[in-house]
């Protein structure tokens, strides 16, 4: 099971959506497979973290997505997705920072934190520096999801379309702040 289960799934989505959409071949399943494999072990710190990058590379794999190591001496991937595992805020090192690129070139930041049981809300102290971590973190500009290791564990995709769906309504916003959708009532 493990990692041999999550890319059986990924295969037969990543044939079944080649199929539906022949035009996504930017990324062949072997770039994308070498991309996570490199990610998840070098630069996720858990399994669930590993899962959770499973699930967002499944989620943009048809569009221009970078997988960015933070920590070396590269600027930031210019494509419209960019997951960057492990990446420091202020004082605050997220799970993923998650950039992308919106409506006349403002970006939208999302955090996903994985929470483990042992080290979120197992006890007050615990649920009060991850409140007030959110709260720096909105502060400095990001949207913040969390999720709990049994949700990324029960449906590691459903979350990460979560995290998309928060994104979808940011465009939206933008949009509409632009005067180019109408606001819904």
């Amino acid at each position: 099971e493990g990692e041999a289960a999550v890319f059986k799934t990924f295969e037969e989505d990543y044939a079944a959506i080649g199929k539906q959409r022949p035009f996504l071949k930017q990324c062949s399943l072997e770039d994308c497979r070498t991309r996570f494999t490199r990610a998840a072990a070098n630069l996720c710190a858990s399994p669930i973290e590993q899962l959770m990058l499973a699930g967002l590379v499944w989620r943009y794999e048809g569009g221009p997505l970078g997988i960015w190591d933070s920590t070396i001496p590269f600027g930031k991937p210019q494509t419209y997705v960019v997951i960057a595992p492990q990446y420091q805020i202020g004082k605050h090192q997220v799970d993923f920072a998650i950039s992308i690129n919106g409506i006349a070139k403002e970006e939208i930041r999302i955090v996903a934190e994985c929470d483990g049981h042992e080290f979120h809300e197992k006890t007050k102290e615990q649920a009060a520096r991850d409140k007030s971590r959110d709260r720096d973190l909105q502060i400095a500009g990001w949207n913040v999801l969390r999720f709990s290791g049994k949700e990324i564990w029960g449906d590691h995709r459903a979350c990460a379309d979560q995290i998309d769906a928060l994104a979808n309504n940011v465009i939206v916003a933008q949009l509409q702040r632009l005067g180019l959708q109408k606001r819904q009532r």
